[in-house]
């Protein structure tokens, strides 16, 4: 089955130990003069989950070893000045597992997976422009608000041709 391997094989007669030899899924013994029985103990593999370090936040998983179908929780927090926009978790070949926000849980697949949290800067406010003489106007873009980092434009008219912008 998926998400197991095989931990051990015994094999006994009359009530007496075999030996058995080899690794993997590939074990072999000789062969008694009498019946044979055969025992295989399988265990869940153990997966990894590593979460992927943002800036603007930390996040965090638990269990971060585990087997196929164990319940994993994930667990962001934004530092001041940031929110979370969310966490995507990653299988094998960056194959979508599991989306969603802080607090999440996935059920764990039969693979390693990353957790990636991301975070967006929050915006600051821009203030209402004035302008120094009647008839004239600023306009900002964006309106209201702006990332920090990100452009903001100015357009300053002057509805008076007495008048320039410099």
């Amino acid at each position: 089955d998926e998400g197991y391997q095989l931990s051990s094989v015994t094999v006994t007669s009359g009530g007496n130990s075999l030996g058995v030899i080899g690794s993997g899924n590939t074990r072999t013994f000789t062969m008694p003069d009498g019946a044979v029985n055969v025992s295989a103990q399988f265990v869940k593999t153990q997966y990894n989950v590593t979460v992927s370090s943002a800036t603007g936040g930390t996040a965090s998983a638990d269990p971060t070893t585990c087997g196929i179908g164990t319940t994993v929780t994930v667990t962001a927090t934004a530092n001041t000045g940031y929110t979370l926009t969310g966490i995507k978790v990653y299988g094998n070949g960056n194959r979508l597992v599991a989306s969603g926000s802080s607090g999440m849980t996935f059920s764990m697949p039969a693979e390693n997976v990353t957790v990636v949290p991301s975070f967006a800067k929050n915006p600051r406010n821009i203030a209402a422009p004035t302008a120094s003489i009647s008839g004239a106007t600023v306009t900002v873009s964006p309106a209201s608000s702006a990332v920090p980092g990100s452009t903001v434009t100015l357009t300053m008219e002057c509805a008076d041709d007495r008048f320039e912008v410099k």
